[in-house]
């Protein structure tokens, strides 16, 4: 059936052929045939890694057809009559198992190989009632068209690959870090900015943490179809490929903050909370979630993506989200100023004196300030700057629910660590200290001093500020008690020194032992008897009879 052709033909039986300024047959259009969706998501794939496609995208169509036997296949045909970008095709084809053809309207030549290096022709069949006729090796073969395949269509129907390490590797290596380094700085910061998909409950608390942490935050808002404009919502190029709302679209949209100058720590704690997904955006309109990469280079479909819109690929759903025109505001505007607390609560605000006109002073008595001046002591937690790096937590309050818990520990604690720890036990739980702190213990509340003796949680610090010597002073001293703020009480816990004993013997259970009285033994020796026998005649005999005669 085919023909190979030779240099400067001048006519071609399969119409459209023709043979450019090399010799190799080509026409106006090419064409993949391909045997499985499967096999064209690879051939995609590898056309969008080499930026092949960037050229066929505006001619690409792929159509789903069938054969007389009643089987399906797959036909990209596009665009192209250069022979050099033909033969980049045409090696991604055989990777794939797919056949590149050249032709134009109903008739499709199999592209050059090795045995025609100038291509073919072939003897035409009878014209039938049929989409494409195929001319290979294998003789002509006839498909009918099922039904014609957007891309976009496609795109949806795909779901994200999971990347080695997850987002933590992806996130390391977003700040500078390589693969295989070990003493890599968490602190540091990625060198993008970065979109934080939030749940709206969580809104209010995350957008004042990030401030506190003195992030960058911006608020990415879409607007909502009716604040669309009737002409202009949709680019004619969006509307060509069918990029509307879809039903993986929801009413409510998802809810976005982009953070930048936030370290990689922060990130990874960030990532631990529930609903929350940290996205990368590889162009300004496109994002996918960390720790995920798509199957495909989007970079070379960036055609398909309206610039005035945000589409967004999840690692855990087919297809895509798109937020129509989003808008960018800073954070801030979100934060509540209000002080809230409750006025119950021990770390409520205090309400503002009212200072006297005149303050009249005794003859003879030290001045001191007013009571309706004064201001108390107070503990305060969520307040940042308060406390000076980390801390090291030198306590633990245990509660008695988790106190079976703790003395398993002290099976697996050694020695030299054990023999440190000494252990209080108070109505609200067993409050263990130790010299060189409490990181083996990750049970309880964890505390911190400020000042010696004097016992905070960690994350709460005591307002105002005041330097250690002048706390002590301002506590009364702690060389005989130990002072534990608690945020559910309201005055601080003051504990004897004497209450503290070593940890084991707080825990330990009373040993039972068995008492042994020692017994002389009662068996008495027999009385001796004296027994007189009469002797044989032949007394060197043994007593015990006459020899055998063997030992004669």
């Amino acid at each position: 059936m085919l023909e190979p052709a030779s240099l400067h033909q001048t006519g071609f039986k399969v119409p459209g052929l023709l043979q450019d300024a090399r010799g190799v047959v080509v026409s106006t259009h090419a064409a993949l045939l391909l045997l499985g969706l499967d096999k064209v998501v690879s051939l995609l794939r590898l056309l969008s890694e080499e930026q092949l496609l960037t050229d066929v995208l505006p001619s690409l169509r792929i159509e789903q057809v069938r054969n007389d036997l009643q089987a399906q296949a797959y036909f990209l045909w596009f665009q192209c009559a250069d022979s050099q970008q033909l033969d980049r095709y045409a090696r991604a084809g055989r990777l794939t198992g797919a056949t590149l053809l050249v032709g134009a309207g109903q008739h499709f030549v199999a592209y050059r190989d090795r045995r025609s290096p100038l291509g073919y022709d072939a003897q035409v069949a009878a014209p039938r009632s049929v989409t494409f006729l195929l001319y290979t090796d294998a003789g002509a073969q006839a498909f009918a068209r099922v039904r014609e395949l957007q891309l976009t269509t496609l795109l949806r129907q795909l779901m994200l690959i999971p990347l080695p390490g997850g987002a933590r590797t992806q996130l390391r290596s977003l700040a500078g870090a390589q693969v295989l380094d070990r003493d890599f700085d968490e602190s540091a910061c990625p060198s993008e900015p970065l979109l934080l998909e939030v749940p709206l409950a969580l809104l209010p608390r995350l957008v004042r943490y990030l401030w506190q942490l003195q992030v960058v935050v911006e608020a990415v808002v879409p607007l909502a179809l009716s604040e669309l404009p009737v002409q202009g919502a949709l680019s004619t190029d969006a509307e060509a490929v069918g990029f509307a709302l879809t039903s993986q679209s929801t009413d409510e949209p998802p809810t976005l903050l982009r953070v930048s100058q936030v370290s990689v720590a922060q990130l990874q704690r960030l990532q631990q909370l529930p609903g929350l997904r940290i996205y990368r955006q590889l162009l300004p309109q496109i994002a996918i979630e960390l720790g995920f990469a798509h199957p495909l280079r989007l970079s070379a479909l960036e055609s398909l993506f309206d610039v005035q819109h945000l589409y967004l690929w999840r690692g855990s759903q087919r297809g895509m989200t798109m937020l129509r025109s989003p808008r960018s505001f800073p954070a801030e505007r979100l934060l509540d100023l209000r002080y809230q607390a409750e006025p119950s609560s021990p770390t409520a605000m205090p309400e503002a004196p009212l200072l006297p006109r005149e303050v009249v002073v005794p003859h003879g008595e030290r001045p001191t300030a007013p009571v309706r001046v004064r201001i108390s002591l107070q503990l305060r937690s969520g307040l940042p700057g308060q406390t000076s790096g980390p801390v090291m937590a030198t306590a633990t309050l245990v509660p008695w629910s988790k106190v079976r818990l703790l003395s398993t520990l002290l099976y697996l604690l050694p020695a030299p660590l054990l023999g440190e720890l000494q252990a209080a036990c108070i109505e609200e739980g067993v409050l263990v200290t130790g010299a060189s702190g409490v990181a083996s213990l990750a049970l309880g509340t964890l505390l911190y001093e400020p000042a010696p003796g004097v016992m905070v949680p960690v994350g709460c610090a005591l307002l105002p500020a005041l330097p250690p010597q002048q706390l002590l002073q301002h506590l009364g001293g702690t060389s005989e008690r130990v002072l534990v703020f608690l945020p559910e009480h309201r005055m601080p816990l003051a504990l004897a020194r004497s209450l503290f004993e070593p940890l084991s013997l707080q825990l330990l259970s009373p040993l039972s032992q068995t008492e042994r009285v020692s017994q002389a033994p009662s068996h008495q020796p027999a009385a001796a008897q004296l027994v007189n026998d009469r002797i044989s005649t032949f007394a060197l005999w043994p007593l015990w009879g006459r020899p055998s005669e063997d030992e004669r």
